[in-house]
C-alpha cells in the first residue's frame, strides 16, 4: 500500500482504520521512515510537518531511532529534528533518557524536553540529569526543569548517590548540583550544607566578581546602603544566606523552586540577590514579577515609605547600572521571596524600582 494512503488513513475518524494503518507503517518502518524524512527536504513550517509527525508518532521507537540517525547524518535540519523528536510517547521514554545523557548539549536538550513532557521517572533519567550537571558546563535546556519536576522522587536517590563510595567524585558533584537545581540549598543534607557554607566563607573575602549577565542587568532595585535591611521586611524577603557572587547571580537567575514551609506544606519561592554596598547603594536582583508585584505604584510606595528609595541616576544609554566587576564583594546574601503575582507588571517609567532594558 502506498505511504500516502496510509497517511490519509491516520486522519480517519474510524479507530480501526487508524490502528490498521499504524500497524502497517510500523511493520514497514525500516523503509517508510527514511522515505518520510526525505520528503521533508526544504520544509520550514510546523504545519507542513504534521502528516509526517503523525506517522512517526504512531510508528514509535523505530521512528525515533530513524529521526536521530537522520539528524546526525545532517539529512534533516536541527529545526526539523527538534520538532520531530517531540512527538513520541511513553514507548520512547528510554530513548529520551539516552538522548538526554548525550554529551552534546543540543542533543541532550531534546532528550530532556521529552523527559519533562512525559514526566519520566526512571533511573536512566536520573543518571542523565546527574551527568549533565557533572560536566560542569552550561546545563542542557530543560535539565533544571526536569530536576524540579522530579525532585520529590529524585531527592532520596540523589542523596544516596552523594554517599555512595563506588560513585566517582564527578558523579557525586553532579548529584549535589542536581539536588540544588531541584530544591535549592534545603535539598542538601546537613553534611553537604555545612560543607557548602564553609566553602562560601572561605571564598567570599577574596572573590572579585564578574559583570552580571543581561538578565540581571535588565531588572534591578536600588536601596540606600545605610538602611538596606528595611527592604527585607518591605518586600517580604526571608532566609538570608551568605553566598559568593557567582552563587548569588545563579540563584537570582534561576526559576522558582518548591521548599517546605512552616506549615509543613511545600511553597513555591523565588530567590533574590542583594549586592554589597556599591557607592552608597545596594542593588536587589531577582524575579521581579514576584518582588514587585502588580501594580507597581503600590510597591514603590511600600518601599519608599520604609527606605526613602529614590533610585540611582544613570545616563539614558546605560547598559548596566553599576560595573560590579570592579568591586571586591564580601557581604552578599541570597534571600527567598514568596510568589506575589503571576506575570510581569506594566512597563512604567518610575524612579524606583528602575527598569533598564539592555540594548539589542
Amino acid at each position: 500500500m502506498e505511504i500516502e494512503t496510509l497517511l490519509e488513513d491516520l486522519r480517519s475518524d474510524d479507530a480501526a482504520r487508524v490502528e490498521a494503518a499504524a500497524a502497517q507503517l510500523a511493520e514497514q518502518a525500516e523503509s517508510v521512515v527514511p522515505e518520510l524524512l526525505r520528503g521533508m527536504a526544504g520544509v520550514q513550517r510546523t504545519a507542513d510537518l504534521q502528516p509526517v509527525m503523525r506517522a512517526l508518532r504512531h510508528i514509535g521507537p523505530p521512528a525515533f531511532d530513524g529521526v536521530l540517525a537522520a539528524w546526525r547524518c545532517k539529512e534533516v535540519t536541527d529545526w526539523q529534528a527538534g520538532r520531530l523528536l517531540q512527538v513520541f510517547d511513553e514507548r520512547s521514554a528510554d530513548q529520551y533518557a539516552a538522548l538526554a545523557a548525550d554529551p552534546d548539549r543540543g542533543s541532550s536538550s531534546n532528550g530532556f524536553q521529552g523527559l519533562v513532557r512525559l514526566r519520566v521517572d526512571s533511573e536512566a533519567g536520573l543518571m542523565a540529569l546527574v551527568g549533565s550537571f557533572a560536566r560542569g558546563r552550561l546545563v542542557p535546556y530543560k535539565a533544571s526543569d526536569y530536576a524540579r519536576l522530579l525532585h520529590d522522587s529524585f531527592r532520596p536517590r540523589l542523596r544516596s548517590l552523594r554517599r555512595d563510595p563506588a560513585a566517582s567524585p564527578k558523579v557525586r558533584r553532579g548529584a549535589m548540583a542536581a539536588l540544588v537545581a531541584g530544591g535549592g540549598g534545603d535539598a542538601l543534607d546537613d553534611r553537604d550544607r555545612a560543607a557548602v557554607e564553609r566553602l562560601i566563607r572561605v571564598k567570599i573575602p577574596g572573590e572579585v566578581p564578574e559583570l552580571p549577565s543581561s538578565i540581571l542587568s535588565g531588572w534591578w532595585m536600588a536601596v540606600p546602603g545605610a538602611s538596606y535591611e528595611g527592604v527585607f521586611e518591605a518586600l517580604g524577603l526571608h532566609d538570608r544566606r551568605p553566598v559568593t557572587v557567582a552563587a548569588g547571580v545563579q540563584a537570582a537567575e534561576s526559576q522558582s523552586i518548591q521548599v517546605p514551609g512552616q506549615d509543613g506544606a511545600d511553597h513555591s519561592v523565588g530567590r533574590a540577590f542583594v549586592t554589597p554596598e556599591l557607592d552608597g547603594w545596594r542593588l536587589v536582583f531577582g524575579p521581579f514579577d514576584q518582588l514587585v508585584g502588580d501594580p507597581w505604584d503600590s510597591m514603590i510606595e511600600t518601599v519608599e515609605a520604609d527606605q526613602g528609595v529614590q533610585g540611582v541616576p544613570l545616563p539614558a544609554d546605560a547598559r548596566v547600572p553599576i560595573r560590579v566587576d570592579q568591586v571586591v564583594v564580601v557581604g552578599q546574601f541570597v534571600v527567598e521571596v514568596r510568589h506575589r503575582c503571576l506575570g510581569h507588571g506594566p512597563g512604567l517609567t518610575c524612579p524606583t524600582p528602575r527598569r533598564c532594558r539592555s540594548s539589542p
